[in-house]
């Protein structure tokens, strides 16, 4: 299937094995494709949607932290972008009587507010990146006051439409 400009948009193609049904693709207006089926055992076999581990409930015990007056990197990932926005929630606390902020890079770059450490940071936005490409997040933090830890524990992370 073609769009009106000619670019292919969708395909149900025949493999090198005759026995594995056709898989189907979708293509966007760049031809690249963002969806296939798994012909195989069902379901979605590209994009690989990632999913988060089961994260630590105990800050203390082992979320990120940092006790720096400076801000620095106390987590990262690298992604493969599929959708234009992603959206990040991710809960900070800081040790009693201190205080922090916590902030989140795409690429080095700032991506959404800085929180006070214990507000949750919960943002949903574009990336400067290109569909198919891999981006690193960050997570930075510093104490502002006092003299304990500022912790920062993603909770929820995904790609989504526009």
């Amino acid at each position: 299937m073609k769009r009106q400009d000619g670019s292919q948009a969708m395909s149900i193609r025949l493999g090198t094995d005759e026995t594995i049904p056709q898989p189907v693709r979708l293509f966007d207006a760049k031809g690249t494709v963002i969806w296939a089926d798994d012909v195989r055992t069902g379901g979605i076999a590209y994009p690989w949607l990632g999913l988060l581990p089961p994260q630590n409930s105990n800050p203390a015990a082992s979320w990120p932290k940092t006790d720096s007056t400076q801000f620095v990197r106390v987590a990262n990932s690298f992604n493969a972008i599929w959708q234009p926005k992603i959206r990040l929630f991710l809960h900070t606390v800081a040790d009693s009587g201190t205080g922090g902020e916590v902030r989140v890079l795409v690429n080095d770059r700032a991506w959404g507010p800085a929180v006070r450490a214990g507000d949750s940071f919960d943002h949903t936005d574009f990336t400067s990146a290109e569909i198919g490409s891999v981006v690193e997040v960050a997570i930075e933090a510093r104490r502002t006051s006092g003299t304990g830890s500022v912790y920062a524990q993603p909770k929820m992370f995904y790609g989504c439409q526009t």
